[in-house]
């Protein structure tokens, strides 16, 4: 997690890296002050061995994760199986 006190931003950088199962992530911010999720974006694959290729160039990409939010202070996100997931927080 990285935070800029001046701004008041936050980003988290999450990993499952479970083959098979999804998990929930729980992380308290209440400190950092933040009260909302700006952005969530996931990377990841139904297939884990997916690659871009010259023929498919855009097969894995970041697509948005509608899970993430901030509830008393807690941010809740659920990540895929085999996923690198990346939060924006702001005041």
């Amino acid at each position: 997690m990285t935070f800029d006190e001046d701004s008041g931003s936050a980003a988290v950088f999450v990993v499952n890296r479970d083959l098979r199962d999804s998990t929930t992530v729980r992380i308290d911010v209440r400190d950092l002050g933040v009260g909302r999720v700006a952005e969530a974006v996931t990377l990841h694959d139904d297939d884990p061995c997916a690659r871009n290729t010259r023929e498919q160039p855009e097969r894995v990409g970041l697509t948005p994760n509608g899970s993430a939010g901030i509830e008393d202070g807690i941010l809740t996100v659920v990540l895929p199986s085999v996923s690198w997931s990346a939060i924006s927080l702001q005041r």
